[in-house]
């Protein structure tokens, strides 16, 4: 998982609200769960303990996509994708 503290810079998260957006509560954090590319990919995200994380697992290896971090790769897969 990356670590997106950056994001959250000078902002206050409300509990209540990330619920309302699609959060699960999950024992002390919080998970948002989507799929992407045409169901090739699921976005995971998670806010615990003041900490913003997320993942992007490919489906079909059930494995992270470290890809992810290079910009280049990530245009490419969803690209091709929507074809």
């Amino acid at each position: 998982m990356r670590e997106l503290n950056h994001e959250l810079k000078n902002k206050k998260i409300i509990n209540k609200k990330l619920l309302e957006y699609g959060f699960k509560e999950e024992k002390n954090s919080y998970i948002y769960k989507t799929n992407i590319c045409d169901e090739q990919f699921e976005v995971v995200v998670e806010f615990k303990d003041n900490t913003l994380k997320s993942k992007l697992i490919d489906l079909a290896s059930e494995e992270e996509y470290i890809l992810v971090d290079i910009e280049e790769s990530t245009r490419r897969i969803c690209w091709k994708s929507q074809k």
